[in-house]
């Protein structure tokens, strides 16, 4: 049982972070992320503000063979970011986002919360009719969990450190429709922790080693845009995305009793995934524009889907 239990929080931890993750990427929380060509660029205002306000919720099938549970799991927070042009065909600009997370295992069998901060610097180069963008994020999460073993609670708290890097680049075959291909690589590092736990399950508290996960995505879509004269623009994307995934083990060991270690290996999540986004940004005036957003990812082990609400001014 400790072993099954131990398996939910990892798989639940890493599965709410990876859906913020998706939800604040720079290029999705920036109210405009038209494709400008470069032509346009100079006459463009040099400097952007925004802020946003992002939430988003999903479910997770469990995985019987790894001892794992569905899993309902949610996410909410704010951001704000600067942006600027160093150069008529480049701009650099950074975002900082809070907020928190939490999740629910089905059956009663446990939950957690936990809150995230997260920063990051990007930059993209404007090309005749393309761009290419390169960011760097990266986040801390402190995370509480709950499992719940013959009626008695085994809890546990432990903080991540993930490392998100992204390159992605397009090419706009019309002034509606402009493919693109990303590369993403990530890291997350969890320093060791231990249980704690009373009553008769004392002696199934367990204590963890530092663990490092790593993963790779790569995502090949298509982003369309259409602009009317009310200063009303739609945007939407479609995608697909690929998985790389690394070793998803942890090593483990009683808190209560000398033991030797043994290895917990978590659910591995499904490898293909669709990414679909729907959005509207409306210009009440020539500097500010107020913009709306939906998004989702889709595989066939989860669903999960996200939102929000962002203002910009320029000058």
């Amino acid at each position: 049982m400790a072993r099954q239990f131990v398996t939910l929080q990892i798989v639940t931890a890493l599965s709410v972070l990876t859906l913020m993750g998706a939800g604040t990427r720079a290029n999705d929380l920036s109210p405009d992320n038209s494709i400008t060509p470069a032509a346009d660029v100079a006459a463009a205002p040099q400097w952007n503000m925004w802020g946003a306000a992002l939430g988003g919720g999903g479910t997770t099938q469990g995985d019987a063979d790894a001892g794992t549970s569905d899993v309902n799991s949610y996410g909410y927070g704010l951001a704000t970011g600067w942006g600027k042009f160093v150069s008529p065909t480049e701009m650099r600009g950074f975002y900082i986002a809070a907020g928190g997370l939490g999740w629910d295992v089905a059956d009663d069998l446990g939950d957690g919360k936990g809150v995230f901060l997260q920063g990051s610097v990007n930059t993209t180069k404007f090309l005749s009719s393309g761009y290419v963008s390169a960011s760097g994020t990266y986040g801390f999460t402190n995370m509480k969990s709950n499992s719940v073993v013959e009626d008695e609670t085994i809890s546990a708290e432990f903080n991540t450190h993930t490392l998100t890097s992204r390159l992605e680049a397009g090419h706009a075959l019309s002034p509606t429709l402009t493919p693109y291909a990303a590369l993403q690589l990530k890291l997350i590092y969890t320093p060791a922790y231990d249980q704690d736990t009373t009553g008769d399950t004392e002696g199934l508290a367990l204590g963890f080693d530092d663990s490092t996960q790593t993963s790779a995505r790569t995502e090949l879509g298509l982003k369309m845009q259409t602009k009317a004269s009310n200063g009303l623009s739609l945007t939407g994307s479609l995608a697909w995305a690929h998985d790389f995934t690394g070793d998803e083990s942890v090593q483990a060991h009683f808190v209560a009793i000398e033991s030797d270690s043994f290895t917990i290996t978590g659910a591995k999540p499904a490898s293909d995934s669709a990414l679909v986004s729907l959005g509207t940004t409306f210009a009440p005036s020539a500097n500010t524009t107020l913009s709306f957003n939906v998004n989702g990812q889709f595989n066939e082990d989860s669903q999960n889907y996200g939102g929000g609400v962002s203002l910009a001014v320029t000058w």
